[in-house]
């Protein structure tokens, strides 16, 4: 999904709604469309599989007194 076609597909349909959502002007981008668009997409791959696989602090650990 987050290669070739697949990717770019994603993206596209977000450039695509953020386009008319800017044009309607019910939103505001913080730069290009395109560039919006991918960052987006590459958060949202970043929260769902990479950071999974990368080391994280152990939770702050409680012990009864």
């Amino acid at each position: 999904m987050w290669f070739g076609t697949g990717r770019q597909a994603n993206v596209s349909g977000v450039q695509e709604y953020l386009t008319r959502r800017e044009q309607a002007g019910t939103a505001s981008l913080p730069g290009p469309a395109p560039l919006v668009a991918r960052t987006l997409m590459e958060l949202c791959a970043m929260w769902a599989v990479h950071c999974h696989f990368g080391p994280a602090p152990d939770p702050v650990r409680r012990h009864p007194a």
